[in-house]
């Protein structure tokens, strides 16, 4: 899958377009930081209900392919701007992060554990 297959999601709104071209790997789900940090592969798109600043950080620190911010949750304009400046995927879903990662599950990716 490539980025750039993540707008054809259902209920997806792209924020950021980030590298179209760039590979997604597998999926990582959760709202602790600390917890990504640890669990997140290069190449993963991660699916979570944080909004701030540093959920950039931490993709970037773990070099993830782009964030899905799920529950219809809005990104700040500090995260927005972060995004655009790293070339990270970022997009608002309505549905859950279990319904997310349902549909990402479905068209073949999986998880780091």
């Amino acid at each position: 899958m490539k980025i750039s297959d993540l707008s054809e999601f259902p209920e997806l709104e792209v924020i950021v377009r980030g590298v179209p071209e760039r590979d997604v790997t597998g999926g990582v789900t959760g709202d602790l930081l600390s917890c990504i940090m640890a669990e997140a592969a290069p190449g993963m798109v991660w699916v979570t209900i944080q909004v701030h600043l540093n959920v950039a950080a931490v993709a970037v620190l773990r070099e993830v392919s782009g964030i899905i911010l799920a529950s219809g949750r809005r990104p700040n304009e500090d995260l927005i701007e972060k995004c655009r400046e790293e070339s990270l995927f970022l997009g608002v879903c309505a549905s859950s992060a279990f319904d997310v990662c349902a549909q990402l599950h479905a068209r073949g990716l999986r998880g780091s554990v």
